[in-house]
């Protein structure tokens, strides 16, 4: 029975997590987390193509959740303008959203947002 009980708590934190042997999510330059379905927490191993530096990007990490991944992987130096795979995770809310310019993309201020994103 303990070890049953072990199991189900272990497993129920994993459901949540990014496993290493998971096959990442493939997004286009485009894509933003509204893509990313899941509550504050949870974990995405995602794959961006080359030279993803177009297309909207609100926020400095966190970045708005309508924001462009790719773009805002490239902006938080979680990627190379190369593209390759880096892990998302999903955040709360918000009050504000500051502008800056990093690794060559530039991002826009933005006001309160209810679900954001980051990298780990």
């Amino acid at each position: 029975m303990r070890l049953f009980v072990a199991f189900a708590v272990v497993a129920a934190f994993s459901l949540g997590a990014c496993k290493s042997n998971e096959k990442p999510i493939y997004l286009t330059c485009g894509d933003s987390a509204g893509k990313l379905v899941g509550e504050a927490g949870t974990k995405y191993r995602i794959s961006c193509p080359q030279l993803c530096t177009n297309g909207s990007l609100w926020g400095s990490d966190p970045y708005t959740a309508d924001s462009s991944v790719c773009k805002a992987a490239i902006h938080a130096g979680a990627l190379k303008p190369a593209g390759g795979e880096a892990t998302v995770i999903i955040k709360g809310g918000e009050p504000k959203f500051d502008g800056t310019t990093k690794n060559g993309v530039t991002s826009a201020s933005w006001g309160k947002y209810d679900r954001t994103f980051t990298f780990d």
